[in-house]
C-alpha cells in the first residue's frame, strides 16, 4: 500500500528527545494498542551532513478540515483526544505541547478524491476539488505553545502531566467553547463546561487526571440524546435567519443517516455505546427501571 510521507529538516539535537518517546510510544507490545494514538515517525541521517537530521512521518491533516457537522462528531474528537493523551499519561509519557496545531487526523477511507498537501482545497491533480465523505460515514484518527499555563508564569519544576490537562483543556476552551482572537465560539458545547473548567484550574493538584478526565466525560457523553448530538455544529455569531434555513437540510440529511442505522457517535466502542439509553428509554424512564430489575 502507497502512503504519503512527510519530512522535515532538523538538528540532532532537537530531534533525540523526540526519537527516545517514540520508541517507547512504538514497542512491539504498544504498537497495535487500540488507545495509542501516537504518529508513527522515524529520523533519517542526511550523508554528508552531520548537523542535519530528517523526521519522517505520515502526511496528517489539520482536525479543522474537513469541518464538524454534528455534535456526535465534536464528542468523538475529544474521546479520541482524550484517551490518546490518557494513553501517553498511562506510560509515564508527558506530552509537553499540546495544543490545536499538534493535533492532527489521519484522513485514510475519508475522500475518495485527496486533497493537496499544501492547499488542502484542491484535488492533487489540481484539477477538481477534494471530495468526502462525513466523518460519521468514516471514522478518522486524531493523534493529539500554550503561553497560558499557569505555572509558567513561575521559574519552578512543574508537574508536566497536569500541564498537558491544563493544555487540553484550554485548547477546548478556546476553539469551542469561548473562541478567542482567532477563532469563533460555537454553539451546543456547554454540558462540557464545567469539566474543562475543572482541567483549566489555576493550581495544577486541583486539575483532574487524564483517567478522571476520560470517566467524566464518559459520563456526560452517555447522557446526550441522539436529538443533541445530531445538532448541527454553528458559531454562536452565525445569523439567526442562516441558522435556520441551514437546519432544515441538516436535520433532512440527519433523518436519512439515522434510518441507515449510522451512529450518532462515529467511533465510540461498543461499551460505550450500550450505555446510552434508547428514544423510549428517555421518554419513559420507568421503562428503563424495570428492564433493569429483570
Amino acid at each position: 500500500m502507497t502512503e504519503t510521507m512527510s519530512c522535515s529538516r532538523s538538528s540532532p539535537h532537537l530531534l533525540g528527545p523526540l526519537r527516545q518517546r517514540s520508541r517507547f510510544c512504538f514497542l512491539p507490545s504498544l504498537t497495535f494498542h487500540p488507545k495509542n494514538r501516537c504518529i508513527p515517525t522515524t529520523v533519517l541521517g542526511v550523508p554528508d551532513e552531520e548537523d542535519v537530521q530528517l523526521l519522517v512521518m505520515p502526511l496528517l491533516q489539520s482536525w479543522k478540515e474537513p469541518k464538524f457537522n454534528t455534535v456526535g462528531e465534536v464528542v468523538d474528537f475529544f474521546h479520541q483526544v482524550f484517551e490518546g493523551l490518557q494513553y501517553m499519561h498511562s506510560n509515564g509519557v508527558a506530552h509537553r505541547d499540546v495544543k490545536y496545531n499538534n493535533i492532527l487526523m489521519d484522513t485514510t477511507g475519508l475522500y475518495s478524491v485527496l486533497p493537496h498537501p499544501l492547499k488542502t482545497r484542491r484535488a492533487r491533480d489540481f484539477r477538481s476539488t477534494p471530495s468526502h465523505s462525513t466523518q460519521r460515514q468514516e471514522h478518522p484518527r486524531w493523534g493529539a505553545g500554550d503561553k497560558s499555563i499557569p505555572e509558567f508564569a513561575e521559574d519552578d519544576l512543574c508537574d508536566p502531566f497536569a500541564v498537558d490537562v491544563y493544555c487540553l483543556g484550554h485548547m477546548i476552551q478556546c476553539e469551542f467553547l469561548e473562541g478567542d482572537e482567532f477563532t469563533k465560539p460555537m454553539k451546543g458545547f456547554g454540558f462540557m463546561r464545567r469539566l474543562v473548567g475543572d482541567m483549566c484550574k489555576e493550581t495544577p493538584k486541583e486539575r483532574p487526571t487524564m483517567d478522571e478526565v476520560m470517566d467524566r466525560s464518559e459520563e456526560i457523553c452517555v447522557r446526550l440524546s441522539d436529538w443533541k448530538l445530531r445538532s448541527r455544529v454553528a458559531s454562536k455569531r452565525e445569523l439567526w435567519i442562516v441558522t435556520f434555513l441551514r437546519s432544515f437540510r441538516h436535520r433532512h440529511t440527519q433523518i436519512k443517516l439515522a434510518r441507515r442505522g449510522t451512529a450518532a457517535i462515529p467511533s465510540w466502542p461498543p461499551e460505550l455505546a450500550s450505555r446510552r439509553p434508547r428514544l423510549l428509554d428517555r421518554i419513559f424512564p420507568w421503562r428503563r427501571t424495570s428492564i433493569k430489575k429483570k
